[in-house]
């Protein structure tokens, strides 16, 4: 970005999960702190209109507490989602290549493979406070069993490898049995039909009896409680199907492992400390764009899906948390910050007016959180 500017500073000073600092008192009682918390609130509602448009409005306003018990909420609008271009390119009738050879494909973290959902993945974060992995399945209809393939077969989609792709036998996933996730999962349908049986107990030597059965269509989601036993398989004509987990804070004790990839070293203390600890599934703006991006056209938003919190201020400093790392910076940066969490895009010359500081300053600060990776860069997508 061109032009010259006022100096700002930013510091990072550790992961916060290692050094247990004090949060800062509720209600906030000075100026930025209760621009921060605000800024978490809005942000946390853009999230939650944003999937309103994928997800049952019902659905999303449980999802932020464990569920306890399994429920279908069904999709309440006119009109299905729609699955998305990079979706269809895998659903059962427009992948010759896989359905000629009866696969199923599950796609484990579906947001880095196709990173148009990675948004999608920290909406679901931020909604929740939860650690999100996405896992798409796609699996065609047909019961019929699925022929033997050459050794070495590796089928293509969309003229490409699927890096990081499971395929197993349509046939066998059909016949896959129950199974149990260690963490809530969050079931929507985005492409056809999928049955699905839910039980809680499993009798020794014997089926378990199904509570709830029923067969979800596009946009409908099943909130199924971690541990219980399910089991699912496409209906007639095969489907797409996103399956969310929710690795919540007291996950990690209860499997007796720390979650190292964010920065603990133990289990999480609080459900607070473990939201502010979340990391983005959206890739930070490369260096080479974020110095050569047009402001007059370019969105900012911010990669924190967790929120922000103050820990500290002091005379024109502030330290604050954000994406698991603890934060030293001047005060115009993290009013800066806090403007671009709570707008659902903003405009560079947009953000100086909302947060009061100039415009100088403000570029600076952009600088900053995008070498830091606490902002991203939007393009504007060429017609």
């Amino acid at each position: 970005m061109a032009g010259a500017r006022t100096r700002t500073t930013l510091t990072g000073v550790g992961f916060f999960a290692d050094q247990a600092p004090e949060l800062a008192p509720r209600p906030p009682t000075d100026a930025l702190t209760r621009q921060v918390a605000e800024a978490g609130s809005a942000a946390v509602d853009h999230a939650r209109h944003r999937l309103a448009s994928r997800l049952p409005i019902r659905a999303l306003d449980a999802a932020d507490q464990y569920f306890a018990v399994p429920d279908v909420d069904t999709w309440q609008g006119e009109l299905r989602p729609e699955p998305g271009a990079d979706v269809l390119l895998l659903s059962p009738g427009r992948r010759a290549a896989v359905a000629s050879a009866k696969l199923a494909i599950e796609l484990r973290q579906f947001d880095r493979q196709c990173p148009r959902w990675a948004p999608f993945a920290d909406d679901i974060a931020t909604v929740t406070g939860a650690d999100v992995v996405l896992k798409l399945m796609v699996a065609d209809g047909d019961p019929k069993p699925a022929p033997d393939r050459p050794a070495g077969a590796d089928p293509e989609v969309g003229g490409g490898r699927l890096a990081g792709a499971d395929r197993i036998l349509a046939g066998d996933r059909k016949a896959a049995g129950w199974r149990r996730d260690g963490s809530d999962v969050l079931i929507t349908v985005i492409d056809g039909a999928e049955r699905f049986a839910v039980a809680s107990t499993e009798p020794p030597d014997a089926e378990p009896e199904p509570e709830l059965d029923t067969v979800l269509r596009a946009g409908d989601t099943l909130r199924l409680p971690r541990t219980m036993l399910h089991s699912a398989y496409p209906d007639a004509g095969g489907s797409a199907l996103l399956k969310m987990k929710l690795r919540r804070v007291t996950d990690w004790s209860l499997r007796h492992s720390a979650p190292s990839h964010l920065g603990f070293r133990d289990y999480p203390r609080s459900m607070k400390e473990y939201r502010l600890c979340l990391r983005s599934h959206v890739p930070p703006t490369p260096p080479t764009h974020a110095t050569c991006w047009d402001p007059a056209t370019a969105l900012l938003r911010t990669r924190v899906p967790g929120g922000l919190a103050v820990l500290g201020v002091r005379s024109s400093e502030v330290t604050f948390v954000a994406a698991g790392s603890v934060f030293r910076a001047s005060k115009s940066v993290l009013r800066v910050l806090a403007g671009i969490h709570a707008a659902d895009g903003i405009g560079l010359s947009d953000v100086a007016e909302v947060t009061g500081v100039s415009a100088r300053t403000t570029g600076s600060a952009v600088d900053a959180l995008l070498r830091w990776g606490l902002v991203r860069v939007d393009h504007p997508v060429q017609p």
